[in-house]
């Protein structure tokens, strides 16, 4: 492929520092998720509370925000980069293997150490754990284990990474069409198709019908990554803005961010399983992932006193291990099922019980994060 200049596709110098709020967003969302959402039909925290009462029936709002970044890291980690010719498509692929293979197998060894504790603890739960329906959770078969009435058991957020990975294939698929065209920017439209997809997908299955791979949750990945291309893509456009210019934008975004959310909230009526626990309006996750979060982030991108903050080590250490948390977090729970800790749990103060839960998370994800650097520093010497 012949030599590709910046002018050509009029990509914009960004601030390091402009994306750093992703680090706090990332963190209370998986705090949201594993320590409320995941953990609602075993112990209730903070019962009584509107605030709480929300995240434990909604979180799964942040995983529409999980996939958005993705989709603006794309633009800006690899859609710049594989145009300028600085990573190749192989390059591109290896590194997404890299970083995938070493949590699957990590994840996988971590689920047989939790079922053997189980099968020793003698615990009813062990029907819902065993390998089987582990397999069917990263083969991304939890749709027809749900369509068939077949409990999904370990319902891990692996499929997220695994659902990610299909996207930047995708996503990698579309950049090599465009990079073969002379004015790659009159060619952007492409990456609106998935959307396109998405919304079909979306109307399909919520409507009630069943596949064996896909589901709306995947449907609302294909929309939000996508979105989040786009949202790249405006970011690029933003750079060019005078400081005045900025600011008015982010004025105006905050004022719809505000209205958005007074709208989504005020009319969102939780609902609840027969067992007691809220269950989430996936709804919800559309609007937050396609209108609330592209806001939010308006209003934060480039700013530089905040993105600084967001940027210290200390946050950024935590929202890099953040993945781990989210990744290992049914494990944990099924293992504290077993063992009778949320017994203990519900016996103690509900912040402690909460600050215990995100201290195991991130203990073992900060444990599996040396494993992991470990292996890489061990197999790329």
């Amino acid at each position: 492929m012949s030599i590709v200049f910046p002018s050509r596709h009029g990509f914009r110098p960004y601030h390091k520092y402009s994306l750093d709020f992703f680090n706090v967003l990332r963190i209370f969302g998986i705090i949201m998720i594993s320590c409320l959402y995941h953990v609602r039909k075993d112990i209730d925290l903070f019962a009584g509370n509107s605030f709480a009462l929300f995240f434990k029936a909604n979180s799964t709002i942040f995983v529409s925000m999980f996939f958005l970044m993705s989709g603006i890291l794309f633009y800006y980690v690899y859609y710049r980069r594989m145009l300028l010719n600085k990573v190749t498509y192989k390059q591109f692929l290896k590194q997404r293997l890299d970083r995938f293979f070493p949590i699957c197998l990590l994840t996988t060894t971590f689920v047989f150490l939790v079922c053997f504790i189980c099968y020793k603890c003698d615990n009813p739960i062990t029907d819902d754990i065993s390998f089987v329906r582990y397999v069917f959770s990263i083969l991304l078969l939890n749709p027809y284990s749900i369509s068939t009435g077949l409990p999904t058991g370990f319902n891990l957020p692996l499929w997220y990474l695994l659902v990610l990975f299909i996207l930047h294939v995708v996503a990698c698929i579309i950049t090599y069409i465009v990079s073969t065209k002379e004015h790659t920017q009159q060619w952007l439209w492409l990456f609106f198709m998935p959307i396109v997809v998405g919304v079909i997908g979306y109307a399909i299955f919520r409507g009630g019908f069943t596949f064996c791979f896909w589901n709306e949750d995947i449907s609302i990945g294909l929309m939000t990554f996508f979105v989040g291309f786009y949202l790249g893509v405006y970011f690029n456009y933003f750079m060019s803005f005078t400081a005045k210019e900025k600011n008015i934008v982010r004025i105006i975004a905050l004022v719809l961010l505000v209205i958005a959310l007074y709208f989504a909230i005020d009319t969102l009526v939780i609902e609840y399983a027969p067992e007691g626990y809220p269950i989430p309006n996936i709804d919800l996750a559309v609007i937050f992932g396609v209108f609330i979060f592209p806001l939010l982030f308006i209003t934060l991108f480039d700013v530089k006193w905040f993105n600084k903050i967001c940027g210290i080590k200390p946050i950024h250490y935590f929202a890099e291990i953040s993945m781990w948390a989210f990744i290992f977090n049914y494990p944990i729970i099924y293992l504290f099922k077993a063992t009778g800790a949320f017994n203990y749990l519900s016996t103690i103060n509900d912040w402690w019980a909460f600050l215990l839960l995100i201290a195991v998370s991130y203990g073992v994800a900060a444990i599996c994060e040396f494993v992991r650097q470990y292996l890489r520093k061990k197999f790329h010497a």
